[in-house]
């Protein structure tokens, strides 16, 4: 017997539960709209005969009738692989609060491979698409193709094209909270980690920076930037080394602007291992507030980017997508306020 055969089908639950057809598609599909009612002991009898029987929708079916999936597609990478996963997270949490899955495809940061993956993603069903990976400036030519014309499709970071959806964090905002609070605890010479320029998320890290300083009425002294060009956002030992070598030894600062909390913490343990003191010496302060942020010595000061608040955004902006929401042009993309948590080492 094929699989085909082996499907277990709505019929086959009815039979199990002892009651209609009928009662079975309103209870596991929806379907039937007020016209059909069913108790509540009735449905629950059908769902103790789905799962019994192990009973799975027949997506396609549903799709040739126009049926919802109930599915949202997520592509993603796996740079910065620890963050992305925690707004993962967040993002299955608020989508299962609104009655959908997520069906997940990690890039490996593969341009050339997403014309496949979106396809396969379509394949499912899926009623939306979120793109969770950073669109770098020499891959939104090349990728723009891939997705004109698809409907309901919600980037991060930055709208691949004009009038496309988006839901992004802050970065400038971040910064300058950073730079606000070092200033105001009397910091004069804060040196700014980048650790690759071709990453949009940096140069808007350096535009906060250079923004806040300006705001205050401080001169920006592009010595005090430092810039790792590394292909990999944590440090190796050896970049690590030329950091600290170019931030302590060189330009003497008394505060330092990591690009993550793996750079700041591994900062932290450099200056400590020079017999310099954090905070009183050296300020660090991170950024994306991991779980790591809070074991170290000094506890880290960090910005929160609030995943909790971007994924229940997203879901709202979804659900508006899939009914067919007009959404006006300037909402099309949402902003997400982060946080700057304050601790010990700074």
């Amino acid at each position: 017997m094929n699989r085909r055969q082996n499907r277990v089908t709505l019929a086959d639950v009815a039979a199990e539960a002892g009651v209609s057809r009928t009662a079975v598609a309103k209870v596991l599909l929806g379907t039937g709209g007020d016209h059909v009612r069913v108790a509540e002991d009735t449905a629950a009898k059908v769902k103790a005969a789905a799962s019994k029987l192990n009973y799975h929708p027949n997506r396609a079916a549903q799709q040739l009738r126009g049926a919802q999936s109930r599915i949202i597609g997520v592509l993603m990478h796996t740079m910065n692989a620890t963050v992305m996963q925690n707004r993962l997270a967040a993002l299955e949490n608020a989508a299962a609060a609104h009655g959908y899955r997520l069906l997940v495809a990690q890039t490996r940061h593969d341009t050339a491979a997403l014309p496949e993956f979106v396809s396969d993603l379509q394949g499912y069903g899926i009623d939306g698409l979120l793109c969770l990976f950073d669109l770098t400036p020499d891959a939104r030519k090349d990728i723009k193709p891939v997705f004109r014309g698809l409907k309901n499709v919600i980037f991060h970071g930055s709208p691949l094209f004009d009038g496309a959806y988006c839901v992004r964090v802050d970065t400038v905002q971040a910064v300058g909270k950073i730079m606000a609070h070092l200033l105001a605890t009397g910091r004069k010479r804060i040196g700014m980690e980048l650790w690759n320029m071709d990453d949009m998320l940096m140069q808007l890290r350096e535009d906060g920076y250079r923004a806040a300083l300006s705001e205050a009425g401080r001169e920006v002294n592009d010595e005090l930037i430092w810039i790792a060009q590394s292909d990999n956002p944590n440090p190796s030992e050896k970049i690590l080394n030329q950091a600290i070598d170019f931030f302590v030894d060189r330009q003497k600062v008394d505060a330092i602007v990591a690009s993550n909390d793996l750079w700041a913490v591994r900062f932290v343990q450099k200056l400590k291992a020079r017999g310099l003191r954090v905070p009183e010496d050296v300020a660090v302060v991170g950024y994306d507030n991991l779980e790591l942020a809070t074991v170290i010595d000094p506890p880290l000061t960090t910005i929160d980017q609030r995943h909790d608040e971007y994924a229940e955004t997203v879901m709202r902006l979804m659900v508006d997508l899939i009914a067919d929401t007009n959404i006006k042009k300037s909402d099309r993309t949402r902003v997400i306020e982060p946080d700057l948590v304050v601790r010990c080492s700074a």
